[in-house]
């Protein structure tokens, strides 16, 4: 009905006030694309989320995100990236006590993300 989507587990698109708690993805074959893609998305909470990734793409992607908590997460095994951060209007992303021991790196921002858009605590 949609094709296919971005992301290999949950794709969001235009949600305000949304709680992820405990949720884990796995995937039976390796797929490229984010476990976890949301685009304008607010007021959202991502807590204890665990995912396999594969490849350079990132395990999260948001683009336009406002208002979001990440905290206590992890990959499910080594992965290039944990978090891309992507347009103008994103702000306000929370990172808290993740695990991202088997992530390369933790995060980046593309596509316009202002530089103080992620608080990395």
């Amino acid at each position: 009905m949609f094709g296919t989507l971005p992301a290999y587990g949950i794709y969001l698109r235009h949600i305000k006030g949304l709680t992820f708690e405990d949720v884990t993805l796995e995937t039976s074959a390796p797929d490229l694309r984010p476990a976890l893609d949301g685009e304008d998305v607010e007021n959202f909470e991502i807590a204890n989320f665990r995912a396999a990734g594969s490849g350079p793409s990132p395990l999260l992607r948001l683009r336009d995100a406002r208002q979001v908590y990440v905290h206590g997460c992890r990959p499910l095994g080594d992965v290039s990236l944990f978090l891309t951060v992507e347009g103008h209007a994103s702000r306000e992303i929370l990172l808290q006590a993740n695990n991202l021991h088997q992530a390369v790196q933790a995060y980046t921002l593309a596509d316009g993300a202002p530089v103080n858009a992620i608080i990395n605590d």
